[in-house]
């Protein structure tokens, strides 16, 4: 790698995602918009006109290829860490284990599906904030648009052509 392309990737984004397999799904997106930056700068510097100039090409080629190799060389080699990490998947295998990150702390907690059931039923008892309904309220907001349509037309204030495309469709709408 050149001092040039040295230099272009230590002006990079100050934030770099740790999640190796994120950064590839990004990267196509991510050297494109890099690549349209450059020839609109190697353009305007050179005075020249023309979609992409080939040294550009080259160029985004270069420090993609080179992005790709340190990505798939990059292994975490923390053994404290892989520890965690091969732990982590075995209890989640084993015993079903949901793994969530906490509202207001950020740190993780791991429970059992049942346990999130049981607390969101608690929690929707204690604030009352949730109620069950016995049946679909679509039936009745249909039974009222219709009344309201044909009490329009009846009134003169909307022409009866029109009755029959706003009615609202008892097979196509949705509870």
């Amino acid at each position: 790698m050149s001092d040039v392309e040295r230099k272009v990737l230590n002006y990079g984004p100050k934030f770099v995602p740790q999640n190796p397999k994120q950064t590839l799904q990004r990267l196509t997106d991510e050297i494109n918009v890099m690549k349209e930056k450059v020839a609109v700068a190697w353009r305007r510097e050179t005075k020249t006109v023309g979609r992409n100039p080939e040294i550009v090409n080259r160029f985004s080629e270069r420090i993609e290829e080179e992005i790709r190799t340190t990505i798939t060389k990059e292994k975490i080699t923390d053994p404290k860490m892989m520890k965690i990490l091969r732990n982590l998947k075995k209890a989640q295998k084993e015993h079903k284990v949901v793994i969530r990150q906490t509202d207001k702390s950020k740190v993780f907690h791991l429970g059992k599906p049942e346990t999130y059931i049981e607390k969101s039923a608690q929690y929707m008892s204690k604030m009352n904030a949730y109620k069950e309904i016995e049946q679909s309220p679509l039936e009745g907001m249909i039974k009222s648009t219709e009344e309201l349509l044909i009490d329009l037309v009846r009134k003169k204030l909307l022409p009866a052509k029109y009755l029959e495309k706003l009615r609202p469709s008892r097979t196509e709408s949705e509870s």
